[in-house]
């Protein structure tokens, strides 16, 4: 579509470098919906660009909901779960392992068949935080899983998509085996790395963070990767009791945060929408006025909107 590839152009993810620190980064949000869309388009008064929207392994990929966000030039970033809808895991290693022919190939046949009829860019993000998803598998079986979807998909003709490793922000600096170095499928198969990063504070009981901790350890591997964009894929913070307008300031602070130099390989940031948490972990924008009103600044600022 002439929509999205305007948006490749301008944010320069149509190449293999890394955004510059005056492109316009992708805002947006969680949702699966047309309605969920407009809902906070009418809190921006216009177009917000990115949607996240998430799938299981056996869904519909795309239907009207979908069409119409293509339609109407929002650019999609679609999880796909090595989950089925019954709610019964897929193992990493079955992924990996599986032979033309096989249930789990054609499953991926299948995807691949989708998102070419789709017929517009799409950013998939196979199975996002893979590292707290242990009884899928480890990290060297999840790379080999997202190795294979990929060769899948390029075998099968997509050429519409691009392909987005997405873990969560902790995995960028634990000392474990769940660090993200041992879940990096490669360069040669990923086109974007993301993180999901949360100010939980009171929520559960830790310190208030700010946007630049939370994101530190992915800013840093991004540093050793200057030719990946960088996306962070939910993000949100919940309200301090104690301090009205906090959320407020943490969202102002991040708007000013990914504009500095530092951050210049950031090309995307989406919000967590809020929903499966409860009212004493609520991530959304719409948690006071204030929190609601520095969203939408946010939104508005022209490093975050994408010109048509």
């Amino acid at each position: 579509m002439a929509v999205a590839s305007s948006l490749l152009a301008l944010t320069g993810q149509g190449t293999s470098s890394a955004a510059s620190p005056t492109t316009p980064i992708i805002f947006g949000a969680a949702a699966d919906s047309q309605s969920q869309v407009l809902a906070d388009e009418s809190v921006l008064g216009h177009q917000m660009e990115g949607v996240r929207d998430y799938k299981s392994w056996d869904s519909t990929l795309f239907g009207a909901d979908q069409t119409w966000m293509r339609d109407t030039g929002h650019l999609i970033f679609l999880s796909i779960k090595a989950q089925r809808t019954n709610g019964s895991l897929i193992k990493f290693a079955d992924i990996a392992a599986a032979a033309p022919g096989s249930p789990l190939y054609k499953d991926m046949q299948n995807q691949a068949a989708q998102i070419k009829a789709f017929g517009s860019l799409v950013y998939i993000i196979f199975n996002h935080e893979p590292e707290a998803s242990p009884a899928n598998g480890n990290g060297p079986q999840y790379a080999a899983a997202f190795r294979k979807f990929v060769t899948v998909m390029r075998a099968s003709g997509v050429t519409d998509a691009k392909y987005v490793a997405a873990f969560t922000g902790w995995g960028f600096s634990r000392p474990d085996s769940g660090n993200v170095s041992n879940y990096y499928p490669g360069d040669a198969y990923v086109d974007a790395v993301g993180a999901d990063v949360y100010n939980w504070a009171s929520c559960r009981k830790q310190p208030w963070t700010s946007m630049a901790s939370l994101t530190a350890g992915i800013t840093a591997w991004g540093v050793a990767h200057p030719t990946k964009a960088l996306m962070i894929l939910e993000w949100g913070s919940v309200e301090d009791p104690a301090q009205p307008g906090h959320k407020a300031s943490w969202i102002k602070d991040t708007q000013a945060l990914f504009k500095t130099p530092a951050y210049h390989q950031y090309t995307a940031i989406l919000q967590w929408s809020g929903l499966n948490t409860g009212s004493a972990c609520s991530f959304f924008y719409t948690t006071s006025s204030t929190a609601q009103a520095a969203w939408k600044a946010m939104g508005d600022d022209p490093s975050y909107v994408v010109p048509y």
